[in-house]
């Protein structure tokens, strides 16, 4: 039963992991950008925020910035994932416990 919660756990770490970094230059990138109607009709002027915008978070903050809140995001995620666990092998358990009753009646 803990493998099965160290896997069910290892996916949603991976996806945070790898997900941070876009979520830190989005949140950036829609706070800090001013566009005027032209640049919204182009799709390369907002292409091309976006790379500045990476660029320069790199550039201020090092790789490290593109992790910022990393550390609550896991927290977050493996207590999820832990407790959707819990409650699944519960119902499942329960559920069971329940049919088999059935069946002897």
């Amino acid at each position: 039963m803990l493998g099965r919660l160290c896997v069910c756990s290892f996916l949603p770490i991976q996806d945070a992991t790898t997900l941070e970094p876009i979520q830190v230059i989005q949140t950036q990138h829609r706070a800090g950008i001013q566009t005027t109607n032209n640049e919204k009709k182009q799709g390369q002027a907002i292409v091309r925020g976006w790379i500045q915008e990476l660029m320069q978070n790199i550039h201020r903050q090092g790789i490290r910035g593109l992790y910022r809140g990393l550390e609550s995001k896991l927290i977050q995620t493996c207590l999820n994932s832990a407790l959707m666990f819990v409650v699944y092998e519960r119902l499942k358990s329960a559920l069971t416990a329940w049919l088999v009753a059935e069946e002897k009646l």
